[in-house]
């Protein structure tokens, strides 16, 4: 069997971040298809023909419907991928999990924050904020963060739990997000609010979150009895949770964040190169 070196080294062959958008609707017969996969498994990898008795007999079954047997190119990929993770986690039932999305499409967010099937916030939310939003979401640049700056009550906490429920949403539209980007299978990820003090992120930008969040037609659906308290966390299908932290600089420590919100930056120490810190 392939070390897991070598399997990092062709990792690239069917990379996690592989674009399957254009390949819905094309399909690659079995027969086509499995030189390719002996090369890839037997030769490339090194596994044994027992192992690879397993994966050509899952490909076969996966082909069944079609005459002659064929396979989706997208279901091709996301097979390989989770073969990846399989070697990787040394656990099978990898193999056979669902990957791609779980819903038609994804909806953008102008539509999941005022439609009554997603949020339902049409009423509270300003065309302003609306606009930002959008524009940083599907303006054609890709953002790494937003840092929102004015007055009280101009909305910077609200766009911030759009923006982020809005993050939640897309990841549970996927049977399996953590595979879609690379991570560890069923590993945690986490949207964290923060500011200056627990107290007040509970009381402030994560209550405000947790309303958003408990009125949506959206989450409602979705999320299991009890998977909600509105001080402390929130429990999303797939492993995904959003909670409140305090401003130390290991708050988040060991976390897979995802996504966060720093509340009141302005009042949050700066550390500096020495560890010490300044207000």
């Amino acid at each position: 069997m392939a070390k897991r070196s070598e399997i990092d080294q062709d990792w690239d062959l069917v990379s996690p971040h592989v674009d399957v958008v254009g390949l819905y609707g094309k399909y690659k017969t079995i027969d086509e298809l499995m030189p390719e996969a002996y090369a890839l498994c037997c030769e490339k990898l090194r596994l044994d023909d027992q192992i690879f008795e397993r994966i050509a007999s899952q490909l076969y079954y996966m082909g069944r419907l079609t005459d002659p047997p064929a396979i989706e190119l997208p279901q091709i990929a996301f097979f390989f991928q989770n073969l990846f993770y399989a070697l990787r986690e040394n656990d099978w039932s990898i193999l056979m999990q669902e990957r791609g999305l779980k819903v038609d499409r994804i909806v953008g967010i102008e539509e999941f924050i005022l439609s009554k099937h997603y949020l339902d916030q049409k009423r509270s939310t300003w065309k302003e904020i609306l606009r930002s939003l959008v524009d940083l979401y599907e303006g054609g640049q890709d953002y790494f963060e937003a840092v929102l700056g004015g007055g009280i009550g101009i909305g910077k906490s609200r766009s911030a739990c759009l923006g982020l429920a809005y993050d939640i949403y897309r990841l549970t539209c996927y049977h399996a997000p953590q595979l879609e980007y690379g991570l560890a299978p069923n590993s945690n990820i986490t949207f964290v609010f923060q500011s200056q003090r627990l107290e007040i992120v509970k009381k402030a930008i994560f209550a405000e979150f947790s309303g958003i969040i408990s009125g949506s037609p959206y989450f409602k659906r979705i999320l299991a009895k009890g998977a909600m308290d509105r001080t402390t966390e929130i429990r999303f299908p797939g492993y995904i949770s959003a909670i409140p932290l305090s401003s130390t600089a290991t708050a988040a420590l060991g976390l897979n964040v995802w996504g966060a919100a720093l509340d009141e930056l302005s009042f949050m120490a700066i550390y500096n190169n020495d560890s010490s810190y300044q207000v």
